[in-house]
């Protein structure tokens, strides 16, 4: 393949200056040239066969999402700089190596919905940048659960079976959550009733310990309450005294001590 000569090199550089899309006339352009013609014009990258990897990473640089697409015979450094510049081009590369894998999470761990083969490690790095990107986690440890529910609460709705322990960590900073845990545990319901009295309407068969939380609250609440027990019932009386008054075929030592407390 014959070289250009210094000649031939200036009066491409000089036409390129003006019309950066001219390299597409141009039969295996040396790197001087090809750099002209791309810092004038990234998207000129397109007409180069074998485009120094430099000014690939430059187009990419330019346009993080797109660029990629507009280079041909793509190089290996190139793809990886593709994924780490935005995380989501790794659906368009097949067979991903495991370094455009780790650079598309980093970037944006809702890379991992394209992620087949994930590690431990990897889910932690797509926490990092994609709290939300739990969804996407294969078999997560309960390591990386602990830490995706501290990350963000609401991925324990993405948890088929959560723990006690699991349903507490979330309840505890916002007990509107109870609404994304499914079999919720009788302790999340309690805490739920707690913060928000009204959520007991919502509960099919309430665990006796979520109907002590619910009568606490206001004294009518025990009216509410579909064949409350004795332990019910006495929470109600030392909590709201006036409860007595909703209580049916109260015993006489409830309404002693209703009158009592009251």
């Amino acid at each position: 393949m014959p070289s250009w000569s210094q000649t031939e090199i200036d009066a491409a550089v000089e036409k390129l200056k003006i019309d950066p899309l001219a390299i597409k006339w141009m039969k295996n352009p040396p790197r001087a040239v090809q750099f002209v013609a791309v810092m004038t014009n990234w998207k000129a990258i397109e007409f180069i066969r074998h485009p120094d990897v430099d000014l690939q990473f430059y187009a990419i640089e330019k346009d993080p999402r797109y660029g990629y697409r507009l280079i041909r015979n793509l190089h290996d450094e190139a793809k990886v700089r593709a994924c780490a510049a935005h995380g989501m081009n790794l659906k368009e590369f097949k067979n991903p190596t495991k370094a455009m894998i780790f650079a598309a999470v980093t970037n944006d761990g809702n890379a991992m919905m394209y992620v087949q083969q994930q590690t431990e490690e990897l889910q932690m790095v797509a926490l990092r940048s994609a709290p939300m990107s739990f969804l996407y986690f294969k078999h997560p440890s309960k390591t990386v659960r602990k830490i995706a529910l501290e990350r963000y609460p609401e991925n324990i709705q993405y948890i088929s079976n959560p723990t006690v322990v699991e349903q507490l960590s979330v309840m505890n900073k916002n007990h509107h959550l109870i609404r994304s845990i499914r079999r919720p545990c009788t302790e999340a319901l309690v805490i739920a009733v707690s913060k928000d009295p009204d959520y007991y309407r919502k509960i099919k068969n309430p665990p006796e310990p979520v109907s002590i939380e619910y009568v606490k609250h206001h004294p009518s609440n025990i009216s509410r309450v579909k064949s409350p027990s004795r332990a019910v019932k006495w929470s109600a009386i030392m909590n709201q005294p006036k409860s007595i008054d909703y209580i049916k075929d109260p015993t006489q030592e409830m309404i002693t001590t209703a009158i009592i407390c009251g």
